[in-house]
């Protein structure tokens, strides 16, 4: 049996003051496969553009959460995380990718931010793990990457939001200054898009338990 999780990452979202969750069509939002099942659900802000989740439990043996948060019309990390937690092992993992790496000093508040991270992960991690092989060009060197006790998922997912909000209030305390979205992030991000939604293990153990017409969709319309 997968580890038991008492309150998930989209549930934590949706009682965060500065988000609103967005309707999701009934026949997209929940999918059931024989003991499998998946969620989607969507959220935004003043300074968020969109903030896709994707829950999903591979019969007793895979669980899976998922979300990707796109700054609103800025040149501004995309903050992403991801959940796994399968019988005795657990893995919570944080990123934030970025067109150009090589211009970090430009983007008000991520030393701070960086700084939390390193803290948190010394605190809940005990082994660290590496991004996937397709994003280390993609996101900025960080550290909340890698293993906790299963007992501990609960509150590894506290940490992600506590590192979400700081993105967050960094954005939102900096947003006048901070560049509009250029054409070269946004040509970025889609190509991006592309990559992380193909790639990704997410992709590929959703459309395992649930299929793929149903992947597919949810994916190209929502994830996104």
């Amino acid at each position: 049996m997968i580890p038991k999780v008492h309150n998930h990452m989209a549930d934590r979202l949706e009682k965060i003051d500065f988000l609103e969750e967005q309707p999701v069509p009934k026949k997209d939002k929940k999918k059931r496969q024989i003991i499998s099942k998946g969620e989607v659900r969507i959220f935004q802000g003043k300074y968020i553009e969109k903030f896709a989740t994707l829950r999903l439990k591979g019969l007793n043996i895979y669980g899976y959460e998922f979300g990707i948060c796109y700054p609103k019309n800025r040149n501004y990390p995309i903050f992403i995380y991801q959940g796994i937690y399968v019988p005795k092992r657990a893995v919570v993992t944080v990123n934030y990718a970025y067109f150009d790496l090589h211009s970090l000093s430009e983007i008000s508040g991520l030393k701070e931010l960086l700084r939390l991270d390193e803290q948190l992960a010394e605190e809940r991690l005990y082994k660290k793990v590496k991004p996937q092989y397709f994003l280390v060009d993609e996101v900025i060197e960080n550290t909340f990457n890698g293993m906790v006790a299963t007992k501990d998922i609960d509150d590894g997912f506290e940490d992600v939001i506590t590192l979400f909000e700081k993105w967050h209030r960094n954005l939102e305390e900096n947003y006048d200054q901070l560049p509009k979205e250029t054409e070269a992030f946004s040509l970025w991000k889609n190509q991006f898009k592309d990559k992380f939604f193909t790639k990704d293990y997410g992709y590929t153990a959703t459309k395992r338990y649930l299929g793929k017409n149903w992947t597919d969709k949810i994916f190209a319309k929502y994830l996104r």
